[in-house]
């Protein structure tokens, strides 16, 4: 990876608040020293004709031993409702009846795993969340694992192309038959706000070599091209192969860029 002034050692850290409001007008990224960083997962689901609000969680979060979980919700008259939930949580109920359905809802969190310490310690994980229109019964979905996370995009050459992940295969044209090594290149992107590694890339088919040093780190907003190379050795005729990158993107670690030609 070139230098590049723009570069910034915070995009390496995940923010200790990754719920913090928008108008928040601080939100660091940074690693906390003596508390655990908590992930939230799940699903808030408004049944307003059961003046009920579930939290169903997902993992990670399913599989914490929670101290406290703590959801409370008020609506914009000031009517609050609340419960508070402890050890591993799969489902929280909170009771809505004082609630006004007609109005606009903030839910706020306030999560500890944290054993041996007074909730006054303040070393616990909040957020809040906005509930538009809870007569609609919306479901409000939380995801701080990709909050802020790194994504991972792939183009043509070019740059600006975009290729599907396991799609439509890059086409890169034609070429005579009975050849040798045609060389190629991809784009990859970091799309996201935080440091992308690539830590391998396979080939298959007609795909003969790439061109890769692991670990690559990509900055947000900045590309690294991968150069390969296709084997036109064969005979005339369709040719495909493809190139699988594995990264830490969490939402998706294997990534396959599929590509195809033609010898004639």
């Amino acid at each position: 990876m070139a230098y590049n002034p723009n570069n910034k050692i915070k995009d390496f850290f995940s923010r200790t608040n990754k719920l913090a409001d928008d108008s928040n007008g601080l939100k660091m990224k940074v690693e906390r020293q003596t508390c655990d960083q908590l992930e939230i997962v799940g699903d808030f689901v408004v049944n307003s004709a059961a003046n009920t609000v579930t939290l169903t969680t997902a993992a990670p979060t399913n599989a914490y031993d929670f101290r406290y979980f703590q959801v409370v919700i008020v609506d914009e008259s000031g009517n609050q409702a609340s419960n508070t939930g402890t050890g591993v949580i799969a489902s929280l109920v909170v009771d809505v009846t004082e609630l006004n359905v007609n109005q606009d809802w903030q839910l706020t969190l306030y999560v500890s795993d944290d054993k041996d310490v007074l909730t006054e310690c303040g070393c616990k994980t909040f957020g809040q969340l906005d509930i538009a229109a809870p007569s609609s019964d919306p479901t409000v979905s939380v995801n701080t694992v990709l909050e802020d996370a790194q994504f991972i995009s792939v183009f043509e050459a070019d740059g600006t192309t975009a290729v599907a992940d396991g799609g439509a295969a890059y086409a890169l044209g034609s070429y005579p038959a009975a050849g040798g090594s045609e060389a190629q290149s991809i784009v990859i992107k970091n799309t996201g706000d935080h440091v992308l590694q690539v830590t391998n890339i396979v080939f298959a088919a007609d795909v003969d070599a790439v061109t890769f040093t692991p670990i690559v780190y990509i900055y947000p907003n900045q590309s690294e091209a991968i150069a390969f190379t296709i084997d036109t050795s064969g005979a005339a005729g369709a040719k495909t192969g493809s190139l699988t990158i594995t990264s830490d993107d969490p939402a998706n670690t294997s990534f396959v860029a599929n590509i195809s030609f033609t010898l004639v």
